[in-house]
């Protein structure tokens, strides 16, 4: 089930994400299509409010995903 980023606050975020991996998935107009699977390693709050999420991908490359990404949204996967 896709869950909303947006509707979550940041304690219930880590709580839900942190160590766990999950596939994120956006429609955002920067990144058409996007989708990135990984393990979610820590969640930050930037200056602007914004979550950046930490992940380790399948491939070994950590990336920061930004909340602020339209209709940004996970599934837990384990």
């Amino acid at each position: 089930m896709e869950l909303l980023v947006k509707k979550y606050n940041y304690e219930n975020l880590c709580k839900l994400l942190i160590g766990k991996k999950a596939k994120f998935l956006s429609d955002c107009e920067f990144f058409p299509n996007f989708k990135v699977i990984g393990r979610v390693l820590e969640i930050n709050i930037a200056n602007n409010g914004e979550y950046l999420i930490k992940i380790r991908t399948n491939t070994n490359k950590i990336i920061d995903i930004g909340s602020n990404m339209y209709n940004l949204r996970f599934i837990i996967l384990f």
